[in-house]
């Protein structure tokens, strides 16, 4: 949400998802505003397959892949870590399992 919140960014969220049915109240109602504002753009049922130089390739609920352009890409896992994803992005996921 803060980098929603800077007018020189174009936020878009590739959610699993059909809804933010796990997020806080709070948090939920945050997400659903800023989407209804323009904020944020939100793309339910969809899947990052590749982040490339510039580019992020993303699986929408049609299973038709699309490449939008890009510049910074953020994970936010949650629950279910996307350790293959992560891999193919050469980084190493580390689970901790409850261990500080």
């Amino acid at each position: 949400m803060a980098l929603a919140e800077q007018d020189w960014n174009e936020v878009r969220i590739a959610y699993r998802g059909q809804s933010f049915s796990r997020a806080k109240p709070k948090n939920r109602d945050r997400m659903e505003e800023a989407a209804r504002n323009g904020r944020i753009s939100v793309l339910w049922s969809t899947r990052i397959i590749e982040n490339g130089l510039g580019q992020v390739l993303v699986r929408g609920p049609d299973e038709r892949n699309q490449a939008m352009p890009n510049k910074r890409l953020f994970v936010f896992a949650g629950g279910e870590l996307p350790t293959p994803f992560l891999e193919r992005c050469g980084e190493k996921a580390d689970t901790k399992f409850g261990e500080c």
